[in-house]
């Protein structure tokens, strides 16, 4: 997540050559990376194209002159980094050998229905299916017989409740706004979660790919995005902001794992 970040940093200050290297980065650390590619790919063509709407039409040429360096870069970039570290700490001596291992290990995950932590993207929506990492309880018993039993720590795999029931609202709105005012915030957000978030409805439906719930995790700062976003162009009252703010930190002490307080 860290280099996708990064290279959508280095995208935004027009540094070409370092944002692919970052997102080829983001791709060698999980295989989401890919999806930092196709985002700013998309980004980069759709923001023009907006731009241009009654105007004069972009330079395609220039374009697609963009669209070769940035690719062959990150390409590169990937091919180049997955030898070096298959060569020190993996044991491959053939990147094309850990891509096959790679995809053959892909399309190995795969189950009719979701068992255990195991869930459908839609359910990520509503945080339908916690992931119970870890959880001690402390029992209270009076003559050995159990009184009540409560967490001392609780580590679980969740979204803040009050960050992820606002995704589908907010993305719709930079939707709407990025329609009418081809205002590039709120594309970006919408594109990143598209791009990031919707392939898996396939994956899961056609594929019955086994997916959980962190595999959001790449979406959920679109979702960020998207909320700060709505505040800003609404201007939304400080008071109302504050009180936002209180309720996604009192999500936060909600989901903190150590329940007790030394």
């Amino acid at each position: 997540m860290a280099f996708m970040l990064m290279g959508f940093y280095w995208y935004v200050a027009g540094k070409t050559y370092l944002s692919a290297f970052f997102l080829a980065l983001s791709t060698l650390s999980k295989l989401s990376g890919l999806y930092g590619f196709a985002i700013v790919v998309i980004f980069h063509y759709a923001s023009l194209t907006l731009k241009s709407r009654g105007l004069e039409k972009p330079d395609w040429r220039a374009l697609l002159g963009w669209l070769e360096k940035y690719a062959l870069t990150y390409v590169a970039s990937v091919i180049i980094l997955l030898t070096v570290f298959d060569w020190i700490w993996v044991g491959y001596r053939n990147p094309l050998d850990h891509f096959s291992y790679m995809y053959t290990y892909y399309n190995s995950l795969t189950r009719q229905t979701p068992s255990g932590i195991e869930s459908y993207p839609w359910q990520w929506l509503v945080n339908e299916v916690v992931i119970p990492y870890l959880t001690v309880n402390v029992d209270v018993r009076t003559d050995g017989k159990l009184i009540s039993s409560r967490p001392v720590i609780a580590f679980q795999g969740a979204i803040n409740p009050f960050i992820i029931f606002l995704a589908i609202p907010t993305i719709a709105y930079c939707a709407y706004t990025t329609y009418k005012k081809a205002e590039q915030t709120s594309m970006f957000a919408m594109i990143w979660f598209i791009i990031s978030y919707l392939p898996f409805y396939p994956m899961s439906i056609i594929g019955h790919r086994i997916m959980y719930l962190f595999y959001f995790l790449p979406t959920l700062p679109s979702v960020c995005l998207a909320i700060a976003y709505v505040f800003q162009d609404r201007r939304t009252d400080r008071v109302v902001s504050l009180t936002y703010l209180f309720a996604v930190l009192l999500g936060c002490v909600m989901l903190f794992p150590f329940k007790q307080v030394p």
